[in-house]
């Protein structure tokens, strides 16, 4: 097909995209084109209509493709109709009207609350520096859900230990302070405690340090988080976000608000918080499925939906 072949030549010469990005683009495009073979007699490239690759997607739903190929996909074709509308006139691109189905969401990986007890159980008791530290660490990044970014960014005089309060800075710049409780302000000036004698008089202002008084880096980070999180079994990730995730899931199936955990969290959106809803469905669900006398046909286990 001579568009086919221009449109190859304008991914490799113009727009400089990789080999596999163009075999991609172009398999792709061939894909609606044998399907259009089949389904509509053929058709040529500027008579293709919306209700045509509408068809497509459909046949790619019934197929069972997931939603994230077939938006990938449907990317490809896009791209090949605008560029029949720069170099051969087409009047409007059929993509462009055709909704695409929704990308599931992924739900956040985070520690079940009887792993979090595990975790905490486990911790270090000692009197070193490096152990009170990773102590507050987990208890610091699960107790308040603060970024990675945000605890390596706290300064001495972020923290107020007579008001119970942290000050954070987000993304953007964007202030917000944090309520704590009596058993983290407590871990807080032990390790205060423990940082001056370290410090032996020396002033810094980076909260989190290293034994050797260097501030912590985000690699020694991620080393006392995964090794922690090791601790509670198989979890898919083992990085300070899923202690921000854990954090917020819990205070979801705890019944907090969404908007408080949303301010908690820093959230620009009331959107990006509601992912933390999933466990409260799954809950719901079986609860409604246990409890309510209409969910379940007498002594067969199945859902009744008579009225």
């Amino acid at each position: 097909m001579r568009e086919l072949l221009s449109f190859r030549a304008y991914l490799e010469l113009e727009k400089r995209r990789s080999a596999h990005t163009v075999v991609a683009y172009c398999h792709d495009v061939e894909q609606f084109f044998s399907f259009l073979h089949t389904s509509y007699d053929g058709c040529q490239p500027l008579d293709v209509s919306s209700a045509m690759v509408r068809s497509w997607v459909v046949r790619m739903m019934e197929d069972g493709q997931a939603p994230t190929t077939i938006r990938r996909k449907m990317s490809s074709l896009q791209a090949f109709f605008r560029f029949l509308q720069r170099r051969e006139g087409l009047a409007t691109n059929p993509v462009q009207s055709v909704s695409l189905p929704k990308k599931a969401r992924r739900v956040p990986a985070f520690v079940p609350a009887g792993g979090m007890e595990a975790l905490f159980d486990a911790l270090p008791t000692g009197n070193s520096y490096e152990e009170i530290r990773d102590v507050l660490i987990i208890t610091l990044l699960y107790e308040t859900g603060i970024r990675r970014s945000e605890l390596l960014g706290l300064t001495r005089d972020r923290i107020d230990l007579s008001r119970k309060e942290i000050r954070v800075y987000g993304k953007r710049n964007k202030e917000r302070l944090i309520p704590i409780g009596d058993g983290l302000a407590a871990l807080l000036a032990r390790y205060l405690d423990s940082r001056d004698q370290l410090l032996e008089g020396r002033s810094l202002p980076q909260f989190f340090l290293k034994a050797s008084g260097k501030p912590l880096s985000v690699r020694s980070l991620y080393q006392i988080v995964h090794q922690y999180l090791e601790m509670v079994g198989q979890l898919e990730r083992r990085s300070p976000h899923v202690l921000r995730h854990t954090f917020a899931t819990h205070m979801a199936e705890s019944g907090a608000d969404l908007q408080a955990i949303r301010s908690l969290l820093g959230h620009s959106s009331l959107a990006s918080t509601q992912v933390y809803t999933h466990t409260q469905i799954g809950q719901l669900k079986k609860a409604y499925l246990q409890a309510h006398p209409r969910s379940r046909s007498k002594g067969t286990g199945k859902a009744d939906y008579r009225s």
